[in-house]
């Protein structure tokens, strides 16, 4: 075997008399596609690389199509190998990558000409052709690494293409697609490129299906990328399970949980859409009281997806300067305050999943997997959220007699952890900067209206009443 290193490589131009003869030998082509794909290994190799000798494996590329119909293991085999070429060819060079596109365009070819093989019938070409489309893929991804215009091409020109290889049941191949959907969906984002939300959300949707339950960290970087286009999730939703749309929304949990707290760094980074978020606000007034007949397991939509979604919005509202607008939606703070006026209700009116539960023996019996599991805290949460620094909400919440019902989920309870903390955080919300709301909690205490002034006490607060001014500050600590 022929070796070829950085030293003394000189171009592909014995790969090209070799294809340029009346009888082309195969065996021979592909040992010298073989020794140059090792060859390309080194940097120095790579960077000698000419237009002229990416035109030679573009014909390479072309001589196993043909050959396909006639003898399809030795297609498939130089396929691979031009593959393999071609991969390690674009490898940190922008130079080969310029000028790559022909090679990408045969490619759409190639996978054309496989989609007639079906998996399963013949069991040395099932897997031939497996291992084609992983070299195939790696090639492409390789292609687009760092350089916008062939980001775009691929984008513009291999849409059905990824879709079927995504979903051929490879996982290396569904990593590996997904590796190129993220590249290119990074690029055009960070471009600020114009993006049709109906094919960003089949993308969301084939990328859920496909990954759902393997883990793929590419996986998960598309799913968020997909969530950072409005109308993604409205696009994919009526296609997707129960488990997909969990799947989704914890990403939505973990993604919203790593944004940095600094607002300039927040907006700089990589987060879900407004618009995206919206439509949970939407699923949440719609479907959200239909959670109050978990009891009686009578449930049109499920409790799990219906938590998560408040569970979102509630971490999502905790980003004033990235979701703010989501203040401004009065039937999300309506539907929020209903939903805890009907849990705390139903709560108190027996032994029941929405029931606290303080005492320490009993905490071990509590089922950390039932969607009501932190539910009544994620609603406090949304609200303080909601209501911070924003006089109408604020106003909203007294209305709806919001306050001493707040003001009764400052105990411990062993199926809301840190919701006292979270209730504490929005009576003060609530009284910030609002004289009225200020007055009803100083007259909960004065009136001992429900033994609210005990209760304030736990809260660690202090209400003052001085020459008709309402006061609300810490409770001075003993010493």
């Amino acid at each position: 075997m022929s070796h070829v290193n950085a030293t003394n490589f000189n171009g592909l131009s014995k790969l090209e008399n070799i294809l340029s003869q009346t009888e082309v030998s195969n065996p021979e082509l592909t040992k010298e596609i073989q020794t140059l794909t090792e060859a390309t290994k080194e940097q120095q190799a790579r960077e000698e690389i000419k237009v002229e000798d990416i035109d030679v494996v573009e014909k390479a590329l072309t001589h196993f199509l043909q050959l396909s119909n006639t003898d399809i293991v030795v297609a498939y085999n130089g396929l691979t190998e031009c593959c393999r070429l071609l991969r390690n060819m674009c490898v940190q060079c922008t130079k080969t990558q310029d000028n790559i596109v022909p090679c990408i365009k045969k490619i759409k070819s190639v996978i054309a000409s496989c989609k007639e093989l079906k998996r399963g019938i013949h069991k040395s070409e099932s897997e031939s052709s497996t291992v084609l489309f992983r070299c195939i893929v790696q090639f492409i991804g390789n292609s687009i690494v760092g350089h916008p215009r062939n980001q775009q091409f691929v984008w513009d020109n291999l849409q059905d293409e990824l879709s079927e290889l995504l979903y051929y049941g490879d996982e290396k191949l569904t990593t590996y697609t997904c590796m190129i959907y993220h590249n290119c969906l990074r690029g055009l984002l960070n471009r600020e490129s114009s993006l049709d939300v109906v094919h960003c959300g089949k993308i969301l949707c084939d990328v859920v299906k496909s990954t759902v339950d393997q883990e793929s960290e590419y996986g998960l970087f598309t799913v968020e990328d997909c969530l950072e286009v409005d109308g993604t999730l409205a696009e994919a939703d009526p296609e997707l399970s129960d488990n997909e749309m969990l799947f989704v929304l914890e990403i939505l949990i973990d993604n919203l949980k790593k944004l940095p707290p600094n607002s300039h760094e927040a907006r700089t980074s990589p987060h879900p859409s407004l618009g995206n978020l919206r439509y949970l606000v939407t699923q949440i007034v719609t479907h959200a009281t239909s959670i109050l007949n978990v009891i009686e397991q009578k449930l049109e939509t499920n409790p799990h997806i219906i938590a998560k979604q408040i569970e979102v919005l509630g971490l999502a509202t905790s980003q004033n300067h990235l979701y703010g607008d989501l203040q401004n939606e009065p039937d999300l703070l309506t539907t929020c305050l209903y939903l805890l006026h009907s849990i705390h209700r139903l709560g108190q009116s027996g032994d029941n999943i929405f029931s606290s539960v303080q005492k320490a023996r009993e905490a071990e019996q509590v089922d950390l997997h039932h969607p009501a599991f932190g539910l009544k805290k994620d609603i406090i949460r949304l609200l303080a959220n909601l209501v911070h620094g924003h006089h109408e909400n604020q106003d909203k919440v007294r209305e709806m007699d919001g306050l001493p019902l707040i003001l009764d989920q400052t105990n411990i309870d062993a199926r809301n952890p840190y919701i006292s903390q979270w209730a504490i955080l929005a009576v003060h919300n609530l009284c910030e900067g609002n004289p009225e709301n200020q007055k009803l909690l100083s007259d909960l205490r004065i009136q001992g209206v429900c033994n609210k002034s005990a209760v304030i006490e736990e809260l660690g607060i202090e209400v003052e009443l001085k020459d008709g001014k309402v006061s609300v500050k810490p409770k001075s600590q003993d010493r």
